[in-house]
Protein backbone atom coordinates (compact mmCIF):
# COMPACT_ATOMS: atom_id res chain seq x y z
CA UNK A 1 0.00 0.00 0.00
CA UNK A 2 1.51 3.13 -0.90
CA UNK A 3 1.31 6.37 1.09
CA UNK A 4 -1.01 8.13 -1.18
CA UNK A 5 -3.59 4.82 -0.32
CA UNK A 6 -2.73 5.69 3.13
CA UNK A 7 -3.90 9.22 2.72
CA UNK A 8 -6.94 8.34 1.63
CA UNK A 9 -7.66 5.51 4.02
CA UNK A 10 -7.42 7.92 6.74
CA UNK A 11 -9.07 10.79 5.22
CA UNK A 12 -11.76 7.91 4.64
CA UNK A 13 -11.42 7.03 8.45
CA UNK A 14 -11.49 10.80 9.36
CA UNK A 15 -14.73 11.74 7.50
CA UNK A 16 -17.00 8.66 8.55
CA UNK A 17 -16.40 9.87 12.45
CA UNK A 18 -19.21 10.91 14.35
CA UNK A 19 -19.31 14.67 14.62
CA UNK A 20 -16.63 15.75 11.86
CA UNK A 21 -18.89 16.57 9.31
CA UNK A 22 -22.37 14.54 9.75
CA UNK A 23 -23.16 11.32 12.59
CA UNK A 24 -23.62 8.50 10.23
CA UNK A 25 -25.51 5.64 10.74
CA UNK A 26 -25.95 3.68 7.89
CA UNK A 27 -24.68 3.62 4.11
CA UNK A 28 -27.28 3.64 1.05
CA UNK A 29 -25.81 1.77 -1.96
CA UNK A 30 -27.00 1.92 -5.28
CA UNK A 31 -25.24 -0.19 -8.36
CA UNK A 32 -25.77 -0.88 -12.02
CA UNK A 33 -23.99 -3.71 -13.06
CA UNK A 34 -23.21 -5.57 -17.28
CA UNK A 35 -23.90 -9.35 -16.65
CA UNK A 36 -22.07 -10.96 -19.54
CA UNK A 37 -24.84 -14.16 -20.58
CA UNK A 38 -21.51 -16.13 -21.83
CA UNK A 39 -19.64 -16.43 -19.14
CA UNK A 40 -21.95 -14.66 -16.07
CA UNK A 41 -18.89 -12.04 -15.61
CA UNK A 42 -20.06 -9.09 -14.04
CA UNK A 43 -18.39 -5.17 -14.70
CA UNK A 44 -19.25 -2.34 -12.88
CA UNK A 45 -20.97 0.23 -14.62
CA UNK A 46 -21.46 2.52 -11.66
CA UNK A 47 -22.13 2.11 -8.39
CA UNK A 48 -22.81 5.21 -5.57
CA UNK A 49 -22.06 4.80 -1.58
CA UNK A 50 -23.70 7.25 -0.02
CA UNK A 51 -23.62 7.71 4.15
CA UNK A 52 -26.72 8.50 5.74
CA UNK A 53 -28.11 9.29 9.19
CA UNK A 54 -31.12 6.59 9.19
CA UNK A 55 -31.12 3.77 11.34
CA UNK A 56 -30.02 0.40 9.95
CA UNK A 57 -31.54 -2.59 11.93
CA UNK A 58 -30.94 -4.95 9.06
CA UNK A 59 -30.67 -4.93 5.29
CA UNK A 60 -32.81 -3.99 2.86
CA UNK A 61 -32.33 -4.55 -0.70
CA UNK A 62 -34.73 -3.65 -3.41
CA UNK A 63 -34.00 -4.18 -7.51
CA UNK A 64 -34.59 -0.94 -9.48
CA UNK A 65 -35.56 -2.36 -12.68
CA UNK A 66 -38.55 -5.11 -12.48
CA UNK A 67 -36.32 -7.33 -14.92
CA UNK A 68 -32.83 -7.51 -16.33
CA UNK A 69 -32.92 -5.57 -19.21
CA UNK A 70 -31.17 -6.82 -22.06
CA UNK A 71 -28.32 -5.01 -23.80
CA UNK A 72 -27.82 -6.36 -27.06
CA UNK A 73 -27.74 -10.28 -27.25
CA UNK A 74 -25.39 -11.07 -25.25
CA UNK A 75 -25.59 -8.79 -21.93
CA UNK A 76 -27.96 -7.47 -19.50
CA UNK A 77 -28.05 -4.95 -16.91
CA UNK A 78 -29.16 -5.20 -13.40
CA UNK A 79 -29.56 -2.45 -11.12
CA UNK A 80 -30.01 -2.97 -7.02
CA UNK A 81 -30.58 -0.59 -3.68
CA UNK A 82 -29.23 -1.61 -0.31
CA UNK A 83 -28.82 -0.04 3.13
CA UNK A 84 -25.99 -1.57 5.06
CA UNK A 85 -24.34 -0.33 8.26
CA UNK A 86 -20.80 1.64 8.54
CA UNK A 87 -18.60 -1.28 9.48
CA UNK A 88 -19.90 -3.56 5.85
CA UNK A 89 -19.48 -0.16 3.74
CA UNK A 90 -15.76 0.59 5.84
CA UNK A 91 -15.04 -3.38 4.53
CA UNK A 92 -16.26 -2.75 1.24
CA UNK A 93 -14.22 0.15 0.78
CA UNK A 94 -10.80 -1.61 1.66
CA UNK A 95 -12.43 -4.94 -0.22
CA UNK A 96 -12.42 -2.49 -3.27
CA UNK A 97 -8.83 -1.71 -3.20
CA UNK A 98 -8.17 -5.29 -3.42
CA UNK A 99 -10.04 -5.74 -6.56
CA UNK A 100 -12.86 -6.81 -5.07
CA UNK A 101 -16.68 -5.54 -5.75
CA UNK A 102 -19.23 -7.82 -3.51
CA UNK A 103 -23.01 -6.06 -3.34
CA UNK A 104 -25.11 -8.90 -4.69
CA UNK A 105 -22.97 -10.56 -7.44
CA UNK A 106 -19.33 -10.47 -7.24
CA UNK A 107 -17.94 -8.15 -9.61
CA UNK A 108 -14.45 -7.36 -10.78
CA UNK A 109 -13.10 -4.37 -10.36
CA UNK A 110 -10.99 -3.02 -13.37
CA UNK A 111 -6.73 -3.44 -12.42
CA UNK A 112 -7.20 0.48 -14.47
CA UNK A 113 -9.14 1.96 -11.57
CA UNK A 114 -7.09 4.24 -9.21
CA UNK A 115 -8.33 5.86 -5.78
CA UNK A 116 -8.46 9.53 -5.85
CA UNK A 117 -7.79 11.49 -2.57
CA UNK A 118 -11.19 13.19 -0.80
CA UNK A 119 -12.93 15.95 -3.38
CA UNK A 120 -15.36 18.48 -1.59
CA UNK A 121 -18.33 19.21 -3.52
CA UNK A 122 -19.84 22.97 -3.35
CA UNK A 123 -22.95 23.40 -3.32
CA UNK A 124 -24.73 25.52 -6.73
CA UNK A 125 -27.58 26.43 -7.57
CA UNK A 126 -26.27 26.93 -11.15
CA UNK A 127 -25.59 23.06 -11.76
CA UNK A 128 -22.56 23.76 -12.81
CA UNK A 129 -20.71 21.26 -10.37
CA UNK A 130 -21.26 19.02 -12.75
CA UNK A 131 -20.39 15.55 -10.32
CA UNK A 132 -23.35 16.33 -8.07
CA UNK A 133 -25.46 15.02 -11.23
CA UNK A 134 -24.39 11.87 -10.32
CA UNK A 135 -24.50 11.33 -6.50
CA UNK A 136 -27.90 11.91 -4.16
CA UNK A 137 -28.86 15.23 -3.13
CA UNK A 138 -27.74 16.53 0.26
CA UNK A 139 -30.32 19.30 1.19
CA UNK A 140 -28.11 20.39 4.12
CA UNK A 141 -25.26 21.65 1.17
CA UNK A 142 -22.13 20.22 0.59
CA UNK A 143 -20.81 16.34 0.15
CA UNK A 144 -17.03 15.26 0.30
CA UNK A 145 -16.36 12.66 -2.43
CA UNK A 146 -13.87 9.80 -2.19
CA UNK A 147 -13.69 7.93 -5.72
CA UNK A 148 -12.28 5.03 -7.38
CA UNK A 149 -11.72 6.06 -11.21
CA UNK A 150 -11.88 3.51 -13.77
CA UNK A 151 -9.80 4.27 -16.19
CA UNK A 152 -10.41 1.68 -19.00
CA UNK A 153 -14.72 2.61 -20.18
CA UNK A 154 -14.71 -0.14 -22.39
CA UNK A 155 -17.16 -3.23 -21.40
CA UNK A 156 -16.91 -5.50 -24.54
CA UNK A 157 -20.22 -4.89 -25.86
CA UNK A 158 -19.75 -4.98 -29.61
CA UNK A 159 -19.37 -2.81 -32.25
CA UNK A 160 -22.70 -0.70 -30.58
CA UNK A 161 -21.07 0.19 -27.77
CA UNK A 162 -21.54 3.32 -27.57
CA UNK A 163 -25.44 3.67 -28.46
CA UNK A 164 -25.59 0.17 -25.64
CA UNK A 165 -23.90 2.88 -23.38
CA UNK A 166 -25.98 5.69 -24.28
CA UNK A 167 -28.95 3.38 -23.86
CA UNK A 168 -27.92 2.53 -20.68
CA UNK A 169 -27.46 5.95 -19.43
CA UNK A 170 -31.28 6.75 -20.31
CA UNK A 171 -32.39 3.50 -18.58
CA UNK A 172 -30.72 4.46 -15.03
CA UNK A 173 -32.07 8.36 -15.57
CA UNK A 174 -35.48 6.80 -15.52
CA UNK A 175 -35.06 5.04 -11.89
CA UNK A 176 -33.24 7.96 -9.90
CA UNK A 177 -31.76 10.97 -10.87
CA UNK A 178 -28.19 9.94 -11.43
CA UNK A 179 -27.09 11.42 -15.11
CA UNK A 180 -24.09 10.11 -16.31
CA UNK A 181 -24.88 11.26 -19.99
CA UNK A 182 -23.87 14.47 -19.05
CA UNK A 183 -20.88 12.99 -16.74
CA UNK A 184 -19.80 10.25 -19.10
CA UNK A 185 -16.10 10.53 -17.55
CA UNK A 186 -17.64 8.68 -14.39
CA UNK A 187 -19.05 5.64 -15.82
CA UNK A 188 -17.42 2.71 -14.37
CA UNK A 189 -16.37 3.96 -10.88
CA UNK A 190 -17.28 3.80 -7.99
CA UNK A 191 -17.81 6.82 -5.38
CA UNK A 192 -18.03 7.35 -1.55
CA UNK A 193 -20.44 9.93 -0.80
CA UNK A 194 -20.14 11.55 2.80
CA UNK A 195 -23.14 14.69 2.97
CA UNK A 196 -21.77 17.57 4.97
CA UNK A 197 -25.25 17.75 7.78
CA UNK A 198 -22.75 19.31 10.41
CA UNK A 199 -24.68 22.76 10.43
CA UNK A 200 -27.90 24.19 8.93
CA UNK A 201 -26.90 27.88 7.18
CA UNK A 202 -28.54 29.99 5.18
CA UNK A 203 -26.95 33.16 3.32
CA UNK A 204 -28.83 36.08 2.46
CA UNK A 205 -28.74 40.24 1.92
CA UNK A 206 -29.20 42.97 4.66
CA UNK A 207 -31.90 44.77 4.14
CA UNK A 208 -30.33 47.77 2.78
CA UNK A 209 -28.74 45.38 0.48
CA UNK A 210 -25.01 46.22 1.59
CA UNK A 211 -24.08 43.65 3.21
CA UNK A 212 -24.58 39.73 3.56
CA UNK A 213 -26.23 37.94 6.83
CA UNK A 214 -25.05 34.47 7.44
CA UNK A 215 -27.29 32.56 10.34
CA UNK A 216 -26.20 29.19 10.95
CA UNK A 217 -27.66 26.61 13.33
CA UNK A 218 -25.56 23.42 14.54
CA UNK A 219 -26.38 19.52 14.22
CA UNK A 220 -28.49 18.99 17.35
CA UNK A 221 -25.64 15.85 18.46
CA UNK A 222 -23.15 18.46 17.87
CA UNK A 223 -21.34 18.96 21.37
CA UNK A 224 -17.49 19.06 20.43
CA UNK A 225 -16.77 22.92 20.12
CA UNK A 226 -15.19 23.70 16.67
CA UNK A 227 -13.02 26.74 15.64
CA UNK A 228 -14.38 28.22 12.38
CA UNK A 229 -12.84 30.42 9.78
CA UNK A 230 -15.59 32.27 7.54
CA UNK A 231 -14.59 33.89 4.59
CA UNK A 232 -17.44 35.90 2.72
CA UNK A 233 -16.25 38.02 -0.88
CA UNK A 234 -18.64 39.81 -3.16
CA UNK A 235 -17.88 40.17 -6.84
CA UNK A 236 -18.83 41.60 -10.08
CA UNK A 237 -17.45 40.98 -13.65
CA UNK A 238 -14.90 38.69 -11.77
CA UNK A 239 -13.77 41.11 -9.76
CA UNK A 240 -13.91 40.66 -5.98
CA UNK A 241 -15.87 44.09 -4.93
CA UNK A 242 -15.69 43.23 -1.22
CA UNK A 243 -14.16 40.90 1.56
CA UNK A 244 -14.49 40.05 4.96
CA UNK A 245 -12.96 37.02 7.21
CA UNK A 246 -13.91 35.59 10.40
CA UNK A 247 -13.28 33.72 13.44
CA UNK A 248 -16.22 31.72 14.86
CA UNK A 249 -16.15 29.76 18.07
CA UNK A 250 -18.77 27.26 17.20
CA UNK A 251 -21.61 26.72 14.81
CA UNK A 252 -23.96 28.58 16.13
CA UNK A 253 -24.13 32.18 15.19
CA UNK A 254 -25.68 35.19 12.83
CA UNK A 255 -23.19 37.80 11.42
CA UNK A 256 -24.01 40.52 9.04
CA UNK A 257 -21.02 41.54 7.12
CA UNK A 258 -20.62 44.48 5.18
CA UNK A 259 -19.46 44.26 1.76
CA UNK A 260 -21.05 46.95 -0.47
CA UNK A 261 -23.32 46.91 -3.01
CA UNK A 262 -22.80 44.00 -5.15
CA UNK A 263 -25.26 41.07 -5.48
CA UNK A 264 -23.11 38.56 -6.05
CA UNK A 265 -21.97 36.72 -2.67
CA UNK A 266 -19.45 34.26 -1.88
CA UNK A 267 -19.53 32.35 1.27
CA UNK A 268 -16.77 29.66 2.55
CA UNK A 269 -16.81 27.93 5.95
CA UNK A 270 -13.99 25.42 7.58
CA UNK A 271 -13.20 23.96 10.50
CA UNK A 272 -9.82 25.32 11.13
CA UNK A 273 -8.47 22.37 13.29
CA UNK A 274 -9.55 19.65 11.44
CA UNK A 275 -8.58 21.44 7.81
CA UNK A 276 -12.17 20.82 6.23
CA UNK A 277 -14.23 22.81 4.09
CA UNK A 278 -17.94 22.54 5.57
CA UNK A 279 -19.88 24.74 3.12
CA UNK A 280 -19.00 26.67 0.44
CA UNK A 281 -21.95 28.42 -2.29
CA UNK A 282 -20.73 31.36 -4.73
CA UNK A 283 -24.13 31.56 -6.43
CA UNK A 284 -26.01 33.72 -4.09
CA UNK A 285 -27.67 36.64 -5.48
CA UNK A 286 -30.29 39.01 -4.65
CA UNK A 287 -33.26 40.02 -6.84
CA UNK A 288 -33.64 43.14 -7.36
CA UNK A 289 -36.43 43.20 -9.21
CA UNK A 290 -38.96 41.21 -10.97
CA UNK A 291 -40.16 41.58 -14.69
CA UNK A 292 -43.50 40.36 -15.56
CA UNK A 293 -44.99 39.91 -19.01
CA UNK A 294 -49.17 39.83 -18.36
CA UNK A 295 -51.70 39.01 -20.87
CA UNK A 296 -55.39 39.94 -21.00
CA UNK A 297 -57.92 37.91 -23.37
CA UNK A 298 -59.47 40.36 -25.91
CA UNK A 299 -62.50 40.35 -25.79
CA UNK A 300 -62.72 41.35 -30.12
CA UNK A 301 -63.43 39.19 -32.37
CA UNK A 302 -61.06 36.37 -32.89
CA UNK A 303 -58.41 35.88 -35.56
CA UNK A 304 -59.36 33.26 -38.22
CA UNK A 305 -56.79 31.23 -39.60
CA UNK A 306 -57.95 29.10 -42.90
CA UNK A 307 -57.20 25.93 -43.63
CA UNK A 308 -56.26 23.68 -46.81
CA UNK A 309 -59.38 21.64 -45.74
CA UNK A 310 -61.27 24.88 -46.27
CA UNK A 311 -62.07 24.56 -42.63
CA UNK A 312 -60.79 27.36 -40.09
CA UNK A 313 -58.63 27.94 -36.92
CA UNK A 314 -60.06 30.82 -34.71
CA UNK A 315 -57.32 32.37 -32.06
CA UNK A 316 -58.72 34.96 -29.06
CA UNK A 317 -55.78 37.87 -29.57
CA UNK A 318 -54.91 39.46 -26.45
CA UNK A 319 -53.55 42.51 -24.87
CA UNK A 320 -50.16 42.29 -22.90
CA UNK A 321 -47.90 44.87 -21.02
CA UNK A 322 -45.45 44.75 -18.54
CA UNK A 323 -45.04 45.26 -14.90
CA UNK A 324 -41.99 45.27 -12.76
CA UNK A 325 -41.89 44.89 -9.42
CA UNK A 326 -38.89 46.28 -7.27
CA UNK A 327 -36.33 48.96 -8.53
CA UNK A 328 -36.99 50.20 -11.72
CA UNK A 329 -33.82 51.32 -12.99
CA UNK A 330 -32.90 47.82 -12.66
CA UNK A 331 -31.82 47.28 -16.15
CA UNK A 332 -29.77 50.60 -16.64
CA UNK A 333 -27.72 51.02 -13.14
CA UNK A 334 -23.99 49.82 -13.32
CA UNK A 335 -24.67 46.21 -12.46
CA UNK A 336 -26.81 45.53 -15.05
CA UNK A 337 -24.80 47.18 -17.23
CA UNK A 338 -21.87 45.61 -16.61
CA UNK A 339 -23.46 41.98 -16.70
CA UNK A 340 -25.26 42.71 -20.01
CA UNK A 341 -21.41 43.59 -21.63
CA UNK A 342 -20.84 39.79 -19.30
CA UNK A 343 -23.08 37.65 -21.26
CA UNK A 344 -22.28 39.46 -24.27
CA UNK A 345 -18.23 38.28 -23.93
CA UNK A 346 -19.54 34.88 -23.27
CA UNK A 347 -21.11 34.81 -26.71
CA UNK A 348 -18.52 36.61 -28.39
CA UNK A 349 -15.78 33.98 -27.00
CA UNK A 350 -17.82 31.34 -28.89
CA UNK A 351 -17.53 33.00 -31.88
CA UNK A 352 -15.83 30.35 -33.91
CA UNK A 353 -19.02 27.58 -32.78
CA UNK A 354 -20.96 29.31 -35.72
CA UNK A 355 -20.73 31.74 -38.51
CA UNK A 356 -23.18 34.01 -40.84
CA UNK A 357 -22.83 33.82 -44.28
CA UNK A 358 -23.98 36.48 -47.03
CA UNK A 359 -24.47 36.45 -50.29
CA UNK A 360 -21.44 35.15 -52.57
CA UNK A 361 -19.53 34.56 -50.12
CA UNK A 362 -19.06 30.72 -51.06
CA UNK A 363 -15.49 30.50 -50.63
CA UNK A 364 -15.28 31.99 -47.40
CA UNK A 365 -17.70 29.44 -46.30
CA UNK A 366 -15.82 26.39 -47.73
CA UNK A 367 -12.72 27.80 -46.20
CA UNK A 368 -14.86 27.57 -42.70
CA UNK A 369 -15.56 24.36 -43.04
CA UNK A 370 -11.91 23.04 -44.71
CA UNK A 371 -10.47 24.94 -41.59
CA UNK A 372 -12.87 22.54 -39.28
CA UNK A 373 -12.12 19.79 -40.76
CA UNK A 374 -8.59 20.37 -40.47
CA UNK A 375 -8.74 20.66 -36.98
CA UNK A 376 -9.81 17.20 -36.83
CA UNK A 377 -7.48 15.14 -38.37
CA UNK A 378 -6.82 13.31 -35.15
CA UNK A 379 -10.32 12.01 -34.39
CA UNK A 380 -11.71 8.47 -35.64
CA UNK A 381 -13.69 9.95 -38.42
CA UNK A 382 -15.66 12.26 -40.12
CA UNK A 383 -19.48 12.31 -41.89
CA UNK A 384 -21.10 14.52 -44.05
CA UNK A 385 -24.77 14.32 -44.24
CA UNK A 386 -26.50 16.33 -46.87
CA UNK A 387 -29.69 14.67 -49.41
CA UNK A 388 -27.92 17.38 -52.25
CA UNK A 389 -24.39 15.67 -51.67
CA UNK A 390 -22.57 14.76 -54.61
CA UNK A 391 -18.51 14.20 -55.65
CA UNK A 392 -17.82 17.67 -56.10
CA UNK A 393 -18.90 18.53 -52.62
CA UNK A 394 -17.47 16.06 -51.04
CA UNK A 395 -14.02 16.64 -52.87
CA UNK A 396 -14.63 20.65 -52.06
CA UNK A 397 -14.51 20.21 -48.30
CA UNK A 398 -13.63 16.62 -46.87
CA UNK A 399 -10.70 15.54 -49.70
CA UNK A 400 -8.92 19.05 -48.02
CA UNK A 401 -8.31 16.43 -44.67
CA UNK A 402 -4.80 15.48 -45.52
CA UNK A 403 -4.05 12.81 -42.88
CA UNK A 404 -6.35 9.95 -44.65
CA UNK A 405 -9.18 9.27 -41.50
CA UNK A 406 -12.26 7.93 -42.65
CA UNK A 407 -15.07 9.41 -44.29
CA UNK A 408 -18.54 8.57 -44.53
CA UNK A 409 -20.84 10.56 -46.23
CA UNK A 410 -24.96 10.58 -47.16
CA UNK A 411 -27.05 11.71 -49.99
CA UNK A 412 -30.23 11.25 -51.63
CA UNK A 413 -30.67 10.09 -54.78
CA UNK A 414 -34.42 12.15 -56.00
CA UNK A 415 -33.01 15.09 -54.20
CA UNK A 416 -29.44 15.39 -55.90
CA UNK A 417 -30.63 14.17 -59.15
CA UNK A 418 -33.38 16.81 -58.93
CA UNK A 419 -30.67 19.53 -58.47
CA UNK A 420 -28.54 18.31 -61.33
CA UNK A 421 -31.53 17.45 -63.33
CA UNK A 422 -30.67 14.11 -64.05
CA UNK A 423 -33.66 11.37 -63.80
CA UNK A 424 -35.12 9.82 -60.55
CA UNK A 425 -37.48 7.11 -61.64
CA UNK A 426 -39.29 5.58 -58.29
CA UNK A 427 -40.03 2.74 -60.02
CA UNK A 428 -36.79 1.01 -60.69
CA UNK A 429 -32.93 1.96 -59.31
CA UNK A 430 -32.23 3.54 -62.74
CA UNK A 431 -32.06 6.88 -60.64
CA UNK A 432 -29.37 5.67 -58.00
CA UNK A 433 -27.57 3.90 -61.42
CA UNK A 434 -26.88 6.96 -63.21
CA UNK A 435 -26.54 8.87 -59.46
CA UNK A 436 -23.63 6.61 -58.81
CA UNK A 437 -22.34 6.51 -62.33
CA UNK A 438 -22.18 10.49 -62.79
CA UNK A 439 -21.00 10.93 -58.77
CA UNK A 440 -17.93 7.82 -59.56
CA UNK A 441 -17.21 9.37 -63.17
CA UNK A 442 -16.02 12.65 -60.69
CA UNK A 443 -14.65 10.94 -58.43
CA UNK A 444 -12.17 9.19 -60.74
CA UNK A 445 -10.77 13.06 -61.80
CA UNK A 446 -9.08 12.95 -58.59
CA UNK A 447 -5.90 10.29 -57.97
CA UNK A 448 -7.95 9.98 -54.49
CA UNK A 449 -4.31 9.69 -52.90
CA UNK A 450 -4.65 8.43 -49.60
CA UNK A 451 -8.88 8.60 -49.63
CA UNK A 452 -10.73 6.04 -47.10
CA UNK A 453 -14.71 6.98 -48.04
CA UNK A 454 -17.38 5.11 -48.22
CA UNK A 455 -20.45 7.23 -49.82
CA UNK A 456 -24.22 5.96 -49.66
CA UNK A 457 -27.32 7.15 -51.13
CA UNK A 458 -30.58 6.76 -50.11
CA UNK A 459 -33.14 6.22 -52.35
CA UNK A 460 -36.88 4.26 -53.03
CA UNK A 461 -37.38 1.88 -50.30
CA UNK A 462 -33.79 1.82 -48.91
CA UNK A 463 -33.51 3.79 -45.43
CA UNK A 464 -35.78 7.32 -44.86
CA UNK A 465 -35.72 10.61 -46.45
CA UNK A 466 -33.86 13.38 -44.58
CA UNK A 467 -33.76 17.32 -45.16
CA UNK A 468 -31.09 18.85 -42.69
CA UNK A 469 -27.12 19.12 -43.54
CA UNK A 470 -24.45 18.27 -40.66
CA UNK A 471 -21.10 17.75 -40.64
CA UNK A 472 -20.10 15.26 -37.77
CA UNK A 473 -16.73 14.72 -35.94
CA UNK A 474 -16.69 11.89 -34.49
CA UNK A 475 -13.64 10.71 -31.48
CA UNK A 476 -11.91 8.06 -31.36
CA UNK A 477 -12.96 7.58 -27.63
CA UNK A 478 -16.63 6.41 -27.54
CA UNK A 479 -16.83 8.22 -24.15
CA UNK A 480 -16.06 11.66 -25.68
CA UNK A 481 -19.46 13.47 -27.19
CA UNK A 482 -19.02 13.72 -31.36
CA UNK A 483 -19.00 17.59 -32.66
CA UNK A 484 -21.50 18.47 -35.07
CA UNK A 485 -21.96 21.23 -37.39
CA UNK A 486 -25.51 22.25 -38.74
CA UNK A 487 -24.37 23.83 -42.01
CA UNK A 488 -27.74 25.86 -42.55
CA UNK A 489 -27.67 24.62 -46.29
CA UNK A 490 -26.27 22.38 -48.69
CA UNK A 491 -22.79 22.27 -49.42
CA UNK A 492 -23.51 23.05 -53.15
CA UNK A 493 -25.39 26.10 -52.14
CA UNK A 494 -23.05 26.87 -49.55
CA UNK A 495 -22.26 30.45 -49.43
CA UNK A 496 -24.12 31.35 -51.86
CA UNK A 497 -27.41 32.83 -49.86
CA UNK A 498 -27.83 33.56 -46.14
CA UNK A 499 -27.39 30.98 -43.87
CA UNK A 500 -25.78 29.93 -40.79
CA UNK A 501 -23.05 27.18 -39.71
CA UNK A 502 -23.39 26.31 -36.38
CA UNK A 503 -22.69 23.56 -33.72
CA UNK A 504 -26.01 21.57 -32.42
CA UNK A 505 -26.01 21.18 -28.38
CA UNK A 506 -26.96 17.70 -28.63
CA UNK A 507 -24.58 16.42 -31.31
CA UNK A 508 -24.99 12.56 -29.83
CA UNK A 509 -28.06 12.42 -31.06
CA UNK A 510 -27.75 13.80 -34.72
CA UNK A 511 -24.70 10.95 -34.47
CA UNK A 512 -26.82 7.99 -33.62
CA UNK A 513 -29.94 9.32 -36.28
CA UNK A 514 -26.95 9.32 -38.42
CA UNK A 515 -26.02 5.80 -37.66
CA UNK A 516 -29.47 4.40 -37.92
CA UNK A 517 -29.76 5.60 -41.32
CA UNK A 518 -26.28 4.40 -42.29
CA UNK A 519 -27.36 0.80 -41.21
CA UNK A 520 -30.27 0.56 -43.41
CA UNK A 521 -28.37 1.86 -46.56
CA UNK A 522 -24.64 0.15 -45.91
CA UNK A 523 -25.29 -2.53 -48.46
CA UNK A 524 -24.39 -2.89 -52.08
CA UNK A 525 -27.54 -0.83 -53.55
CA UNK A 526 -26.51 1.94 -52.13
CA UNK A 527 -23.02 2.17 -52.21
CA UNK A 528 -21.61 5.23 -54.34
CA UNK A 529 -18.21 4.64 -53.51
CA UNK A 530 -16.05 2.83 -51.43
CA UNK A 531 -12.31 4.03 -50.97
CA UNK A 532 -9.57 2.59 -51.13
CA UNK A 533 -11.49 -0.85 -52.02
CA UNK A 534 -13.32 0.04 -54.75
CA UNK A 535 -10.05 2.65 -56.19
CA UNK A 536 -8.87 -0.95 -58.82
CA UNK A 537 -12.87 -1.41 -59.74
CA UNK A 538 -14.32 1.79 -60.37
Amino acid sequence: MNIKTNTVNEEFDLLLKSGIIAFYKSCEITQFYITDKRSNEVANFYTLFVFEELECPNEISKFLFKAPISIGKNHSLRAIQKRISIEKARHIFYEIQQGRLDIEEPCKVSPQTRLLPKAFLPRSLKNDVFVNRIIKENVWGCNYIIEFFNENKIFNLGDQEREFVDYINAKIKEVCSIDLASVYDRIGNIIFQFPITLAAINVDFTNDNLGAKILCKPHHLLSEPKNICMQIQTYLDNVITGFDIKSISGLDFEIKAALGDDNNIHVTISDVQRNLLLYDENDINRLKSVQSDFHIINSDEPRTIPQRDGSEIKIQTHDSFISIIGDESHGKDYQSQIISRSQNNEILMHGDDYHVFKYNQKENALNFIRTKIKQHSHIKEICLWDPYLSAYDIMDTLYYEPTGIKFRCISSVSKANNANNAPSNSSSNRGFEIFRHNNQSIFKKSNNKKINLKFLAQHDYFGWKFHDRFLIFVPSDTTKLPEVYSLGTSVNQIGMHHHIIQKVTNPREILNNFEELWKQLDNDECCVVDYPKMLDKI
